[in-house]
């Protein structure tokens, strides 16, 4: 009996193991849908839970104005906000958005003017206001110069704009000039800096791919109007067909000119002399750059002749809205510059309203109250 019974529970043994393994299989198999569970609710959590302290970058949504965004996590911040700040952001969740708004009639509910007016417009990338759209403005200005630097910084502080200064070349710093047989003769060394100049500029748009820009000299005065006006002009200019669009111009044939939009004071213009404040686009800089490089004349006679043989598309403001101030005490820093014409004067002058301002006890928007709902055309 005593054998036969240890003999029975050696048997057992096997068949107790195997089963214990069994057990064991089929509670981790209970388990396993239980451990998946969690794994997706964490997942879930870790993307649409509450997001981080930190919020996102405001310069992702610099070109929208609309009500502040629900704070963006770091796992997934929005691509704009990693362009620095000397290149261009690709389009990313900001432009989406424009895009978007784009649909939407102003009618339905808009209540911010401004957006009312992005949303019907076919506004460049950078709306940018402090730009008036564009998304650089350039002002070419002499080292030496500071006084006109002073008043141009004036004017863009009482308009509330940003302008980008450039340092102008001079025949000292101008550096290579190309060789070129046809070059106009009596062409002065004073005509070949400005050339380069302007030249730089061009250089500059394209290397970092603006999408457009304003250019604009040191001695001019600006239309009170450029804030309202220039971002309407834009929306009406044909998208991605100009190449150089004049705000400011000192054209004596404008009698000549085809009116594009009657409206604002859009032309085709005749003969646009000048290069004192004028918008370029990419495609007019990347033009420009290619067509004026051997420098063959004077530069504002060089594009009149590009656009004359249809080389670029070319629109202005009729009458300007930019103008050259000059007289006796603040003459051209190139010797061979024509006086300005009688025409050359503005109906809302920035100069004379930031004079008063200073001397005034009166609130900046009083200077803004009677301007021109439009240009009417002068022929």
């Amino acid at each position: 009996m005593g054998a036969n019974h240890k003999g029975l529970l050696a048997s057992d043994k096997p068949s107790s193991y195997h089963a214990k393994r069994r057990s064991d299989h089929h509670r981790r198999h209970r388990m396993l849908p239980w451990v998946i569970g969690v794994a997706v609710i964490v997942g879930l959590w870790l993307l649409f839970g509450p997001p981080l302290a930190s919020e996102p970058s405001a310069s992702a949504f610099d070109d929208v104005r609309d009500p502040p965004r629900r704070p963006t996590t770091a796992r997934f911040k929005p691509a704009d906000t990693a362009a620095s700040s000397d290149k261009v952001a690709t389009p990313g969740l900001a432009s989406a958005v424009a895009a978007g708004l784009q649909a939407i009639s102003p009618t339905q509910g808009i209540g911010n003017p401004s957006l009312a007016e992005v949303t019907q417009s076919k506004q460049p990338t950078s709306t940018n206001a402090r730009k008036l759209g564009f998304d650089e403005i350039y002002v070419i200005n002499l080292k030496k110069r500071t006084d006109r630097k002073a008043q141009m910084l004036l004017q863009a502080d009482f308009l509330g704009l940003q302008f980008k200064f450039t340092e102008a070349a001079t025949p000292e710093t101008m550096g290579y000039i190309p060789k070129h047989k046809k070059r106009l003769k009596g062409m002065s060394e004073f005509q070949l800096a400005c050339w380069r100049s302007h030249m730089n500029i061009y250089l500059d748009i394209v290397e970092r791919n603006l999408t457009s820009a304003l250019i604009l000299e040191d001695d001019v005065d600006l239309d009170l109007t450029l804030p309202r006006d220039i971002p309407r002009a834009l929306a009406k200019l044909p998208a991605n067909d100009w190449d150089v669009f004049y705000v400011g111009h000192c054209g004596p044939y404008e009698d000549k000119s085809t009116v594009f939009d009657g409206d604002l004071g859009i032309n085709r213009p005749y003969e646009p002399y000048c290069l004192h404040g004028y918008a370029v686009s990419r495609r007019g800089a990347r033009r420009l750059l290619h067509k004026l490089s051997n420098a063959a004349t004077a530069i504002d006679f060089h594009v009149i002749g590009l656009k004359n043989t249809r080389q670029i598309a070319v629109y202005s403001f009729q009458p300007p809205r930019i103008v050259q101030r000059r007289d006796e005490d603040n003459p051209s820093d190139i010797p061979q510059s024509k006086p300005i014409l009688a025409s050359q004067t503005l109906q809302h002058s920035t100069v004379k309203a930031y004079s008063n301002w200073v001397k005034e006890d009166r609130p900046k928007d009083y200077y803004f109250r009677n301007l021109v709902k439009s240009y009417p055309q002068r022929h």
